[in-house]
């Protein structure tokens, strides 16, 4: 009946329903709690993506790369560049295709020459570094620039790789060997890695949302 009907009480029942479904506070002096992140799945996916990416990379690079009509032109443009590069320091350095040949000087009977191979070239070295990057946690951006600027040291390192084992065969030609097999790979894979950490550390790993809700 109309005049059994008391307005308060559906106010009562709508305020209990609203409190009952605001979240808890926490105590006083507490901070609310963040889930740990998940170290260990972070890194099987950081070392699955890198092998995956990296395992793809060598294989375009190989099967691809690699092929004379594609490599030769790169390695001819490498040979002439570093004519660039050591023309003001020899008095004859010369490319011709895929070689790259030097003497001290014009009198100089001793020359040196050098051929540029597959392997030869900072291919492997940026497949390691493009894999560290897709790897890590980083905004598409942060991994296009990441990856343009250190292709293109190792380009340049590259260069410099060639130049220097073109001046340690002229001056050192025992030396040559133990250079070109031993030391300049090592230094080389060491510096693509070196280039993917100053990235990494530049770019930092993602952030946690922490005023994401933790629960249901």
């Amino acid at each position: 009946m109309l005049h059994d009907f008391i307005p308060w009480e559906i106010l009562v029942l709508d305020t209990s329903r609203v409190m009952s479904k605001s979240p808890a506070q926490p105590a006083k002096g507490k901070k609310p709690s963040v889930p740990a992140p998940e170290v260990g799945t972070s890194v099987r996916r950081f070392l699955i993506t890198f092998a995956l990416v990296f395992g793809g990379l060598m294989a375009l690079t190989y099967q691809v790369l690699y092929l004379a009509p594609i490599f030769d032109p790169f390695a001819t443009f490498n040979a002439r560049m570093c004519t660039l590069i050591l023309g003001p320091f020899l008095e004859s350095v010369s490319a011709e295709g895929l070689f790259l040949s030097a003497r001290w000087s014009s009198l100089d009977p001793q020359e040196f020459k050098i051929a540029i191979r597959p392997g030869c070239d900072s291919f492997q070295a940026s497949a390691v570094l493009l894999a560290g990057i897709s790897a890590f946690p980083a905004t598409w951006k942060e991994r296009l620039v990441g990856a343009a600027v250190g292709l293109v040291f190792l380009f340049l390192l590259n260069l410099a790789r060639l130049c220097l084992m073109l001046l340690v065969g002229l001056r050192h030609p025992s030396l040559f060997d133990t250079f070109h097999l031993e030391i300049m790979p090592v230094v080389f894979v060491a510096a693509a890695l070196a280039a993917w950490i100053v990235w990494a550390v530049k770019v930092g790993p993602a952030k946690v949302d922490t005023t994401a809700p933790t629960g249901a």
